[in-house]
């Protein structure tokens, strides 16, 4: 008998999975995925089902792939950019609001909302159904989708898309240029977002000089820590934080969460630790927008993190911080820290970890080479794999020791913790 094909191997692999995800569903009296405009914007899944999930969605993207072939495949991938064009015009012109949940519209009251030609809003929103943003039951009618209704209504989607679309996504053409302009480049004004953006500030200082962006950009961040995979929770569930504390700190420990925005971090500790104190560190335009009668024991203050560091506090965390910097101004930033270090003292470091070759499935890896492109192509900076962050950490000082480095299951995000040995 003839061994089976790779494509027959991915569609068993997709029935096989599909039918724990559907009993699943059905046994615990859960709505079937679907575009219905009710269906819920996100779906927590037990560790076993989301992993059957996972298998299904990366059999599919490679079963996909194979049945397209070689030049179908890239063109479509390369096509599917577009979704930024329309969805994006859609976050930005609030079109996702332009209707009530459980109605219907048309493009002329669409059109009337947003001040647009109704036949821009007509273009735009037939591109973006082809993604299922919005749904067409009948001709000239518009209804919402799930998909639509999340931009329109959940937290920070539409923040997201904007930062992107704005941002993000025009650096991305731009960094062949950016190479063969600069070649080997690491300084931060030297990237595809100075060719995108025109401009020869780093990005961090080019930000700081639009202040119309700031809050939009924490509300990305705000998304950003609560998508699949990158959720806070898998911080605040993987680290012995009492542990972590100076055991001998009988007023609870005192932890300082470094570029921390609007304390999201601090906050979620704050439930657990009853006693612990917490001061979240940042920009003074950043910290100017956060939640700051949240809770009495969460304080905020202003600091530049690659100056020293006024705090002396048990614990330091840097989440999603390092991975923006280059390994010359990750030093520095680590640097900053060591006069007010203590003996024992601990750092958090919660970051990407590139995985080893062949450790993830190729849809896994995608996310993560996905986001070190992000670094190159914004701060010239790049995400780590192990051996870089222990070089990283230890060539600062020999003081510093890296104690572990491991990626939870479920998560993009790796723990990286290091002792102050001074």
């Amino acid at each position: 008998m003839a061994p089976k094909s790779r494509i027959a191997e991915l569609a068993s692999i997709i029935q096989e999975n599909t039918t724990v995800l559907d009993e699943y569903f059905a046994t615990n009296n859960l709505p079937s995925p679907s575009f219905d405009e009710n269906y819920p914007a996100v779906v927590q899944l037990p560790e076993d089902i989301a992993a059957a999930r996972d298998a299904v969605t990366e059999a599919n993207d490679e079963l996909s792939a194979l049945l397209r072939g070689p030049v179908s495949s890239i063109y479509y991938d390369i096509a599917r950019s577009s979704m930024f064009s329309s969805v994006g015009a859609i976050a930005k012109f609030n079109l996702g609001n332009s209707f009530a949940p459980n109605t219907t519209t048309t493009f002329a009251q669409m059109a009337a909302f947003s001040n647009l030609p109704e036949s821009t809003v007509q273009r735009l929103v037939r591109h973006a159904k082809t993604y299922h943003v919005f749904a067409e039951p009948t001709k000239g009618v518009i209804a919402h989708t799930s998909m639509s209704r999340a931009i329109a209504s959940f937290p920070n989607v539409a923040d997201t898309i904007e930062l992107f679309r704005d941002i993000l996504w025009p650096t991305a053409p731009r960094l062949a240029d950016a190479i063969q302009r600069w070649p080997g480049s690491d300084k931060p004004t030297e990237t595809a977002f100075n060719l995108s953006a025109k401009t020869e500030l780093g990005f961090w200082e080019w930000k700081a000089k639009h202040p119309e962006k700031v809050q939009r950009f924490a509300g990305a961040m705000a998304f950003l820590s609560k998508k699949p995979g990158r959720e806070m929770e898998y911080l605040l569930d993987n680290v012995d934080w009492a542990a972590a504390l100076t055991p001998s700190n009988e007023s609870g420990g005192l932890i300082v969460d470094v570029g921390g925005s609007h304390g999201f971090i601090a906050l979620g500790l704050a439930q657990r630790l009853p006693s612990a104190r917490f001061i979240v560190q940042d920009q003074a335009n950043v910290i100017a927008g956060a939640p700051k009668e949240a809770n009495p024991r969460v304080e905020f203050q202003v600091h530049d993190f690659l100056t020293e560091q006024p705090v002396a506090a048990d614990l330091y965390i840097f989440r999603q911080i390092l991975h923006d910097w280059t390994d010359k101004d990750c030093r520095r930033i680590l640097s900053a820290l060591i006069p007010a270090l203590k003996p024992g003292a601990r750092i958090i470091i919660n970051d990407s970890v590139l995985p080893g070759v062949g450790a993830v499935s190729p849809a896994k890896e995608s996310v993560l080479r996905h986001s070190d492109l992000m670094m190159w192509r914004c701060f010239n900076a790049k995400e780590r794999d192990e051996d870089d962050w222990r070089s990283v950490v230890e060539e600062t000082d020999k003081r510093f020791k890296v104690v572990s480095v491991f990626t939870p299951p479920g998560t993009y995000l790796g723990i990286i913790e290091v002792v102050w040995q001074g």
